[in-house]
């Protein structure tokens, strides 16, 4: 079986909907953690009207280790 590196999808929620970010080059939790941080910041730097950083904070939604999964393929 196949070893994949860990994934780390970020995300916010914007009006009632989930925006999802895979930032690339991220193995480590506190990696993906410390680039929310850094996402939030740049928003608040930016001063974005009608921003609320409550309402939409980038955080570390899933992460994990893909698993390659064998599939029987019986279509006789």
């Amino acid at each position: 079986m196949n070893k994949y590196p860990d994934v780390y999808i970020l995300g916010r929620q914007v009006n009632g909907v989930y925006v999802e970010y895979k930032p690339s080059g991220i193995r480590e939790l506190k990696n993906a953690q410390d680039k929310a941080e850094c996402l939030n910041q740049e928003l608040a730097r930016l001063a974005i009207p009608n921003f609320s950083i409550e309402k939409g904070e980038w955080k570390v939604l899933k992460y994990g280790t893909p698993k390659t999964v064998e599939v029987d393929d019986e279509s006789d």
